[in-house]
């Protein structure tokens, strides 16, 4: 079963790299209730490229900063049509500007992928969608879209078990970014271990393949890059940690 992960949303309250591993950690801790075979995909767009901020008087969070924003402007609309041209059983989409996009390709195409879940990351409820209906037709669009809605709520993980007991054929899988329950490095910490999210090409991306490539599991990572900027430096990177098996890289215009 392959699952893909279809990261968007910039104003994410995490480092994109906190959502990589904690999807992984997240996904090690449920296996031994899956009887599926599952392989894991992961693809991260953003339309700006987050910088640390550097500022001592910017109250807000290390990644959160505009004024300190800086990078390539990525085209959202070509990035949802690169996820859904990849194979996949399971499609997670994180961040609801991304999923507008993706429910207008497929509105116009009149195809569905399999299974397709609406992460949200303010819900306070696991997959109940009357704790996330908003006023704004972005989210109204991106509900009418998904199959399934979840959060980042702890109660993710129960409601992933419960989705196995019943042994059906599908997994979701949480995707959870609380710091302080799973030990997972604060934003500030996980910005320092070299990767600053989107796909600036100066970054380092090493941190996310040796997290992966330290599990067990079968994992294949699909890193996405745009107009192939930091595909040859990516692939080299994998290249060198031998992860050929486990790792694609991919491009799209």
């Amino acid at each position: 079963m392959k699952v893909l992960f279809a990261f968007g949303g910039v104003k994410s309250r995490y480092h994109p790299t906190g959502d990589v591993i904690a999807t992984t950690r997240m996904a090690e801790a449920i296996q031994q209730y899956s009887k599926h075979d599952l392989r894991l995909m992961f693809a991260f767009g953003d339309k700006t490229d987050y910088q640390p901020c550097k500022s001592k008087k910017c109250a807000k969070n290390s990644m959160m900063c505009e004024k300190c924003t800086k990078g390539t402007k990525i085209n959202m609309g070509t990035y949802a049509k690169h996820i859904l041209e990849q194979e996949y059983d399971i499609l997670f989409v994180r961040g609801n500007l991304l999923m507008q996009h993706i429910y207008h390709l497929i509105e116009k195409t009149d195809t569905r992928p399999r299974i397709l879940f609406w992460v949200e990351e303010t819900a306070s409820a696991g997959n109940d969608p009357q704790t996330l209906q908003k006023t704004k037709q972005i989210d109204r669009e991106a509900l009418a879209c998904a199959d399934h809605i979840c959060s980042f709520t702890e109660g993710m993980l129960q409601a992933s078990k419960q989705y196995l007991s019943k042994n059906i054929d599908g997994v979701m899988l949480p995707i959870c970014v609380d710091a302080t329950k799973y030990r997972l490095p604060p934003p500030k910490q996980l910005a320092k271990i070299g990767y600053a999210g989107g796909f600036n090409p100066t970054q380092d991306i090493s941190p996310i393949l040796e997290e992966i490539s330290s599990k067990n599991l079968p994992y294949k990572v699909l890193i996405a890059c745009p107009n192939g900027i930091g595909r040859e430096k990516y692939a080299m990177m994998v290249k060198i940690l031998g992860m050929d098996d486990k790792v694609k890289i991919t491009s799209f215009d």
